[in-house]
C-alpha cells in the first residue's frame, strides 16, 4: 500500500488521521515541524502528504512550497493542507498544495481521497 506523511503540532487530530489511515493499510510516517516533514519527504519519498496549516519551524504552505520548487519530487504528487475549517484558496494555490482536508472529517471523505488520488485498490473494499 501507500506510504503517507503527516506533519503538524496538533497530535490529536495526527493521531486520529494516522489511525484511520493505518486501518486502510497504508503506512504513516509523521513530522512535527515542517523542516522535518521536508527532510523526511525528501529521504523517504511519500505516495501523499498531508501538512497541517500552522505548524513550527515551516508553516504547512512553506513546506509545500519547498516540496514544488524541488525537483526531485514528482509535480503531480498529493500535498494537501490540514486545517480546522475553510483555507485561502488563493494561498493554496500560490503554494502548490493539491487541496484542503479538515481536520475534522468523517472517514468516507478520508477514504474517498484516498481513492481519487492512490487509485483503487487504495482501501481494501472500493
Amino acid at each position: 500500500m501507500a506510504k503517507i506523511l503527516i506533519a503538524g503540532g496538533d497530535q490529536a487530530a495526527m493521531d486520529v488521521l494516522s489511525a484511520e489511515i493505518i486501518a486502510e493499510g497504508h503506512t504513516v510516517l509523521t513530522e512535527r515541524d515542517g523542516h522535518a516533514a521536508y527532510e523526511t519527504s525528501v529521504a523517504e519519498g511519500p505516495d501523499l502528504i498531508f501538512l497541517e496549516a500552522q505548524m513550527p519551524v515551516f508553516n504547512g504552505c512553506e513546506t509545500c512550497a519547498l516540496i514544488r520548487n524541488d525537483p526531485t519530487f514528482p509535480p503531480r504528487l498529493p500535498v494537501f493542507i490540514l486545517t480546522r475549517n475553510d483555507y485561502e484558496p488563493a494561498a493554496l494555490r500560490k503554494c502548490g498544495a493539491t487541496g484542503r482536508f479538515l481536520k475534522e472529517h468523517v472517514s468516507q471523505d478520508l477514504r474517498d481521497l484516498l481513492v481519487e488520488y492512490l487509485g483503487a485498490s487504495a482501501v481494501p473494499d472500493a
